[in-house]
């Protein structure tokens, strides 16, 4: 998993469950291991749609506002409803202001 350390979520869940993290790498570290990978699965944003583009990699695809490429997989809608709940309980525990969350989650932004 690659992010950056000033995020919404904490990463101990990922931590506890033996994912490999990646805090604040270079740009250019994250873009190589993602068309690297054999499998790419993309966050909700244009920085990971940029190496989603050239990679060669399998592509999932969550919807958001970027439509995908042909040919890359789109993650199914009992997954989104799952994500959604997971998002809203993450929410509910989040100290900064939920106003910063809400832009991910507008209607039409799926």
């Amino acid at each position: 998993i690659y992010s950056q350390e000033n995020s919404f979520e904490s990463f101990d869940e990922f931590r506890e469950k033996g994912y490999e993290l990646h805090i604040d790498e270079p740009i250019a570290d994250v873009w190589r291991a993602a068309m690297n990978a054999d499998v790419f699965i993309m966050s909700r944003s244009r920085f990971s749609y940029a190496p989603a583009v050239v990679t060669k990699a399998t592509v999932v695809y969550t919807p958001f506002w970027d439509k995908p490429l042909r040919g890359w997989e789109i993650v199914k809608k009992d997954v989104l409803e799952q994500s959604q709940a997971e998002f809203n309980r993450l929410k509910a525990t989040c100290k900064e202001s939920t106003n910063k969350l809400l832009k991910f989650r507008r209607p039409g932004r799926q």
